[in-house]
């Protein structure tokens, strides 16, 4: 066990405690931190990190092209009536991937949708690629939030397109009812 001197223990918390300050004011400051916050799993340095790492959403013209970036997707390659699924892009942005996978957890305690679609996969696929799933879900989330300029919603956000349908997450029905 390390045992740390009262004099340096003092001036790190005080040193991290600064450091949460000026985070937390950063987020107040910068509208896109602030709507990632309300995603679930995100805390004020994810949703800082997140937003810097993103930059303008208007880059991006598909959530596609933000998974992509953000590097949650695999690549394909077809021949005829061959398709193979490859790993994951390790050459895209990690900081991005690693706040998203290391978001899910709790994202996936707050939020039943998504909650439902890893557990499906983690019987299906694995733990491992059960995350990598409900992190794009929430990447795709994030673009959606980000692009309306609106807060998470846990039960809204319908697509109105067919083709998207399948690539969100669908509001939640009770007994036959939205």
């Amino acid at each position: 066990m390390l045992i740390m001197p009262t004099k340096e223990y003092t001036a790190f918390s005080r040193l991290i405690n600064d450091s949460e300050k000026i985070i937390r004011k950063s987020v107040k400051s910068n509208d896109q931190a602030e709507r990632l916050m309300s995603v679930p799993g995100f805390s004020y340095f994810s949703a800082l990190l997140m937003a810097a790492k993103i930059g303008d959403i208007s880059r991006f013209p598909s959530y596609r092209k933000l998974c992509a970036y953000g590097g949650v997707v695999s690549p394909t390659s077809q021949s005829a009536d061959k398709r193979h699924q490859r790993h994951i892009m390790k050459d895209s942005n990690k900081y991005i991937r690693w706040v998203l996978t290391e978001a899910v957890p709790k994202a996936v305690a707050k939020d039943q949708r998504l909650k439902s679609l890893y557990f499906k996969l983690v019987r299906e696929k694995g733990k491992t690629k059960a995350k990598i799933a409900a992190a794009r879900k929430m990447l795709i989330s994030i673009y959606y939030v980000l692009k309306n300029r609106e807060e998470y919603s846990f039960f809204s956000g319908e697509f109105k397109s067919k083709r998207c349908n399948r690539y969100y997450l669908k509001p939640m029905t009770i007994a036959g009812k939205p």
